[in-house]
């Protein structure tokens, strides 16, 4: 995946003069995937997403900008593939590279676009940000090592770092005092989660406001020590404590499923269902929030002995949005009724 010839592919695209874009996750993944490549290449105007889907006005206003190269880090742009064919009939000649690690639909590499996912060649789970990492090193050399602390912010974030031991070995080695023995348990850790109350309390400006600061970084503490940043953790702290007490439970025993309703004007699914998630280990926890019209929807599963990426992809068909992970998904949808009835018979087969 990452031989010779694609890296040298994949330097000439993100050298290209002209305007470029880069998307990203808005995430601890996402913005720290997006601030390590930034780093190293320079010139981007990046645009934070919740996720692969692409409204017509958000399409239209790509392709009016005429862009020479689109990037997208841990977005699962595949998905879209009508986008990007139309993306590519209006500008034959755009460049597009997609970094990302979610259950794939289909394999997008071609002449003018570079798709990388290790998903491709093995089982595994890596963050998008252990991926970008990874890459640098190979096209930048050893200076991309000053900052593996913020591709471990972004690794520890996505939670699951049973295939990432070298970037825990690497990180523990340079940032002894950041990392410690336990990496969810560190000061990395505690950046990650800043991270993640920054994005959930100023929303897509939060994620632009943290990617900024990780930009003009050298240090961890450059990031951590930021006034600003240490009241908006505590005025999600506080929202996070009322929503986890005024949730709502539903039960389904034979599925070994916990459904959590909550309401807050932040958006505090993902957080929430990995609380409940940790709670409830044994069990399939989902946290739906409405969102206008929708149903956001997050899913978690530790112990792991269903696909939660696929069960969501199969279950919001005609529904809306979703996929993931094996252990953790999530989703959109417009009907929470029809999701809840075609879920709990999808788990009853399975």
């Amino acid at each position: 995946m990452l031989n010779k010839q694609t890296l040298q592919k994949l330097n000439e695209f993100l050298n290209i003069e002209g305007k470029k874009y880069l998307y990203y996750h808005r995430d601890q993944d996402g913005v720290c995937s997006a601030a390590l490549l930034m780093k190293f290449y320079p010139g981007f105007t990046a645009i934070t997403k919740r996720g692969p889907r692409f409204t017509k006005e958000a399409l239209e206003t790509l392709i009016s900008r005429k862009p020479e190269v689109v990037v997208f880090l841990d977005l699962p742009v595949d998905q879209e593939q009508k986008s990007l064919d139309r993306l590519h009939r209006e500008i034959p000649y755009v460049k597009i590279v997609i970094i990302d690690h979610h259950i794939y639909e289909k394999n997008m590499n071609s002449e003018a676009v570079i798709h990388i996912n290790p998903l491709f060649r093995r089982k595994v789970y890596q963050s998008t940000s252990y991926l970008v990492y990874n890459i640098l090193k190979k096209m930048v050399g050893n200076k991309v090592k000053r900052f593996v602390w913020i591709a471990m912010m972004g690794a520890i974030g996505d939670y699951d770092l049973s295939n990432s031991g070298d970037l825990v070995k690497e990180c523990r080695k340079s940032y002894p005092n950041l990392l410690g023995k336990d990496p969810h348990n560190s000061r990395l850790s505690r950046g990650s989660r800043l991270l993640s109350a920054i994005i959930t309390l100023k929303n897509w400006k939060g994620a632009g406001e943290a990617l900024e600061t990780l930009l003009n970084a050298d240090m961890y503490d450059d990031f951590s020590g930021v006034r600003k940043f240490k009241a908006y953790q505590k005025e999600v702290d506080r929202e996070f404590e009322r929503v986890i007490e005024s949730a709502k439970m539903e039960e389904y025993e034979d599925c070994k499923l916990l459904v959590f309703w909550i309401e807050s004007d932040l958006s505090m699914v993902s957080n929430v269902s990995n609380f409940f998630s940790g709670k409830y280990p044994d069990r399939i926890i989902i946290v739906r929030k409405a969102s206008g019209p929708e149903w956001k929807l997050s899913v978690r599963y530790q112990a792991g002995k269903i696909n939660l990426g696929k069960l969501m992809k199969k279950t919001v068909k005609g529904l809306g949005t979703g996929g993931g992970h094996p252990k953790a998904a999530a989703g959109i949808v417009k009907d929470w009724e029809k999701f809840r009835k075609r879920l709990l018979n999808n788990l009853r087969k399975a």
